[in-house]
């Protein structure tokens, strides 16, 4: 058991850099947030030239695999948009339906089939998860922190809000428990159980699928980080 300092930083993807390649803007009549978005070829070299050049697209994040980028055409400023997947080799890229909203940051998972959309303007976060094969909307989860996905990609861990009446007033309706989603099954398996004086934080996975988790005391401050294996 260690104690260490906290450390809640959410972090905010960034666009990839990229180099100059040959495309051209699309010609489609069609009237919505996806006109001009069409590449010649599509390479991921005129994807990411395409993208870089839209100052309406943002939260640009490329698949581990390299094949297939999740992004948001939108208000940059507001961070509220339509998602899109783009897959290489597509001229044009795959609207993402029923998902319009404040959307903050896309997680992919390791085999590149999920992506963990990040959304909302609170402590308190929507999490909806995407299959990459379907293009559409697998799941929905509330949650707080940042998520992360366990090596085979089954499951998601998550601190997800309790009820409770916490000793000191903060942001969330409760505490925090540490539970896991599986993103085949839907199903949510608490595996750490918060109070009105601990919550807990998922903080990674290892390869061997032991996740390390964090257990805040609210009172003092004090922090463990503790490991969970099935």
């Amino acid at each position: 058991m260690e104690e260490i300092d906290k450390n809640n930083d959410r972090k905010r993807s960034q666009p990839l850099p990229v180099k100059n390649a040959g495309f051209r803007l699309g010609t489609s009549q069609e009237k919505g947030p996806d006109d001009h978005l069409e590449s010649i070829v599509g390479t991921s070299e005129d994807i990411k030239a395409i993208l870089s050049q839209r100052k309406d697209a943002y939260a640009v994040t490329w698949s581990p695999d390299g094949t297939v980028v999740a992004f948001v055409v939108g208000d940059t400023q507001g961070m509220e948009g339509q998602m899109y997947l783009w897959f290489s080799g597509d001229q044009r890229p795959k609207l993402i339906s029923g998902i319009t909203d404040r959307i903050c940051d896309f997680y992919w998972s390791p085999d590149s089939q999920y992506v963990f959309v990040d959304t909302g303007t609170s402590a308190q976060r929507g999490g909806i998860i995407v299959s990459v094969e379907q293009h559409k909307e697998i799941g929905r989860i509330g949650y707080t922190h940042r998520p992360q996905w366990s090596p085979d990609s089954k499951m998601v861990a998550l601190g997800v809000v309790r009820k409770v009446e916490p000793p000191i007033p903060w942001e969330l309706d409760g505490t925090i428990d540490l539970a896991l989603y599986n993103v085949e099954t839907g199903e949510l398996n608490v595996v750490a159980t918060g109070t009105n004086e601990v919550y807990y934080y998922p903080v990674k996975w290892d390869r061997d699928g032991t996740l390390t988790y964090e257990k805040h005391f609210i009172n003092n401050e004090k922090v463990e980080r503790l490991k969970y294996k099935k």
